[in-house]
């Protein structure tokens, strides 16, 4: 699946003018395209899969669709502990790590890689 999702409007929308954030913006696509937690239940919300994945390339998103991407954009900002400002959003890679721990991987092995191997795996997959 690939997305089109971005950091500015309008998955920025309950950001308050900030930068959705690279952080969950990315989280986000990976665990919509893994379909992970299923059910999607984050930060005590549930989301409906099939309305977020409408924002596919491809997909033609309904405004409730996109809004329930914004939505989760939002959540997973805030369960990732994000820092808005009005020219960057950060977020710490120890947050995305624990947050996919608790969430998707409590048992699992994260495993690192350096820069030059993820990048062929990514590109491997394209």
């Amino acid at each position: 699946m690939k997305t089109r999702w971005g950091q500015g409007s309008p998955y920025n929308k309950y950001c308050l003018g900030c930068p959705a954030g690279c952080g969950p913006i990315a989280v986000g696509q990976f665990l919509t395209f893994w379909s992970l937690p299923d059910p999607n239940v984050v930060g005590n919300q549930t989301f409906d899969w099939n309305l977020i994945r409408m924002n596919s390339v491809g997909g033609f998103p309904t405004y409730r669709a996109e809004d329930e991407a914004v939505r989760y954009v939002q959540t997973l900002g805030v369960c990732l502990k994000a820092k808005y400002t009005s020219t960057k959003t950060s977020v710490k890679m120890a947050n995305v790590e624990g947050f996919l721990r608790e969430l998707v991987f409590p048992d699992g092995i994260l495993t690192d890689y350096d820069a030059i191997t993820a990048e062929r795996m990514v590109f491997a997959e394209i």
